[in-house]
């Protein structure tokens, strides 16, 4: 059974060249477009990995993941679900706040835009694999990954990236 991802972004070109890219990578794929759709959309599909916009109209991101984190202690979600929060918005001239904003939202990761898809796809896998399933989409077990997971992630330059939802060599 191929893991279900929430996919939200508020921008049509980014939400789709990300659905492209997981379901080739085989995942399951559920969309939004804003923070309140996320949400309904999450209760419905109950995704094993949620990966958030956080500048949305309406509710932003950085409040959808802490209200799926609250949720989560109910016990709505799996205790394995994994938030990865992406964003354009570059908080490293401010660290502290920055980390205030990281911690209110109480995701797992941050991802800033624009950035590899292979490495995001890379990442995805290595959060799957600290799950206690340990199993990839094509049924084969994974060794737990040695990652720094909840950390923030800036990734590299070299693959394939999406910048705007636009495809970039």
């Amino acid at each position: 059974m191929a893991r279900k991802i929430l996919v939200v972004d508020d921008e049509p070109n980014i939400l789709e060249c990300l659905t492209y890219a997981l379901e080739t990578s085989g995942f399951d794929v559920i969309r939004a477009s804003n923070g309140l759709e996320a949400l309904g959309a999450a209760r419905i599909h109950r995704p094993d990995l949620v990966l958030l916009d956080v500048i949305m109209p309406g509710e932003n991101g950085y409040r959808v993941a802490r209200t799926l984190r609250e949720d989560q202690e109910l016990g709505i979600y799996s205790e394995t679900m994994t938030i990865l929060l992406m964003t354009a918005r570059d908080l490293s001239d401010n660290p502290t706040r920055e980390r205030i904003f990281n911690e209110f939202s109480r995701a797992d990761a941050v991802i800033y835009k624009p950035f590899d898809l292979d490495e995001l796809i890379d990442r995805i896998h290595e959060a799957f694999a600290r799950t206690p399933a340990s199993v990839t989409n094509d049924g084969r077990s994974r060794p737990p990954a040695e990652v720094c997971w909840n950390s923030f992630i800036e990734t590299g330059t070299d693959g394939p990236m999406i910048n705007a939802g636009e495809w970039i060599d």
